[in-house]
């Protein structure tokens, strides 16, 4: 593996909060067949781009984070979190659109199990006043950065026309591009690296959802022909599988005991990223991601260190 180094990653994306409440469940409510959680704790995460830049923090590298939010009550909590895990974040926030925050209900006894989770958010595209605003804050990021990350939820913050500014910016400054985007994909032709998972690959053909070999394996290959990109299809319990130059290559998961999966999307992309950034090659950034993954979905809240990759 290559050695580490202080890199400078600029993040853009959909940010949120993820809020979790636990408790255990022993009974079932008598007003409907539903399980009564008895509230116990309540902790509060940064998601989406968030957890991305959360992550890369942890792992050692500067990061900054570019993206929009709400001029609401979570607001005030979204900043809270990002001076709690010290992100240098540039927020534009827009007046009417909700700050995403995802809230998840965990039984953790008899066994670990979430019960429900409840989004709030707003899905519209961002105001040109406010594309503006976030424009030329991803511009400067980008400028002074080693890799730039995109973690497009789909939320409404990377509109079309942004997201040809954001490859452009990227192509004039020389600087690599990661993209993991939900919906649109092929929209960031030229990108240097796509990481669909097998959901996502196959939507973007608008073929029926498969994690199968005869069924990713081609459509991975078309997907690099057609944008130009590596292409890393992310597994699930199938790890990883590389697309460069024409030629096929998989990776197994590492992943033994699994406690959460939420996120771990999120942690793959931010591992690779710093890998790549650091001068690693794609094949050992994509090991280095899945041996960090299995021990972060070991833990009740997904997370890694340095420690824990080193």
């Amino acid at each position: 593996m290559a050695k580490l180094k202080k890199v400078r990653i600029c993040v853009i994306g959909d940010i949120m909060i993820d809020r979790y409440i636990y408790g255990s469940v022993d009974r079932i409510s008598p007003e409907a067949p539903v399980p009564v959680l008895e509230r116990e704790r309540e902790e509060l995460f940064l998601g989406g781009a968030g957890l991305v830049a959360t992550n890369l923090s942890g792992l050692g590298a500067d990061v900054k984070l570019v993206s929009v939010a709400g001029d609401d009550e979570a607001r005030g909590v979204l900043s809270k979190l990002l001076e709690r895990e010290r992100i240098d974040a540039k927020i534009a926030d827009e007046a009417g659109r909700k700050t995403i925050e995802k809230v998840r209900y965990i039984a953790t006894k008899p066994y670990f199990q979430m019960i429900v989770r409840v989004d709030s958010e707003t899905l519209r595209g961002i105001s040109k006043s406010v594309e503006n605003k976030i424009l030329a804050s991803l511009r400067r990021c980008v400028k002074d950065s080693d890799l730039l990350i995109v973690s497009d939820y789909g939320k409404g913050l990377l509109t079309n026309s942004m997201i040809k500014r954001v490859v452009s910016y990227a192509k004039e400054e020389r600087t690599p591009i990661l993209v993991d985007a939900k919906h649109t994909l092929l929209e960031y032709s030229g990108a240097d690296y796509v990481l669909p998972n097998s959901k996502e690959i196959c939507l973007a053909f608008s073929h029926a959802n498969s994690n199968d070999d005869d069924v990713v394996l081609p459509l991975a290959i078309r997907l690099e022909k057609e944008m130009g990109s590596t292409v890393i299809v992310k597994r699930a319990e199938r790890g990883a599988t590389l697309v460069k130059g024409g030629r096929v290559k998989s990776f197994p998961s590492r992943a033994k005991n699994i406690v959460n999966t939420s996120g771990a999307g999120d942690i793959f992309i931010a591992i690779v990223g710093l890998a790549l950034a650091s001068g690693s090659t794609v094949e050992r950034a994509i090991m280095l991601a899945n041996m960090g993954c299995a021990k972060a979905v070991a833990r009740e809240h997904p997370s890694i260190t340095l420690k824990d990759i080193m």
